[in-house]
């Protein structure tokens, strides 16, 4: 979901939040997000069967993959420079 969609949707449930508010939010200081994501794949990966998925697009001038790892219990997604499927596996 694009930022503006976002914002339009908080808006509607009436969540009093400026554009520059959410924008700080989603961008600014996530480590705390970033350290939940990696629980939940490793709480994931745990479950048993995965299913792990890529795809491709251009950022930045540079190829970018997005990979999607989950089952129905979850899903996961990391955007990288390498297409490695085996990366996940590393996460410290």
């Amino acid at each position: 979901m694009t930022e503006p969609l976002l914002l339009e949707h908080l808006l509607s449930k009436g969540v009093l939040i400026s554009a520059g508010q959410l924008s700080k939010i989603l961008i600014g200081d996530n480590d705390g997000f970033y350290q939940e994501s990696k629980e939940i794949l490793r709480a994931g990966i745990q479950t048993g069967q995965i299913h792990v998925d890529d795809i491709g697009a251009r950022h930045d001038g540079k190829n970018a993959y997005t990979t999607v790892i989950g089952n129905a219990l979850f899903a996961f997604f990391s955007t990288n420079y390498s297409k490695s499927r085996v990366s996940f596996l590393l996460i410290e």
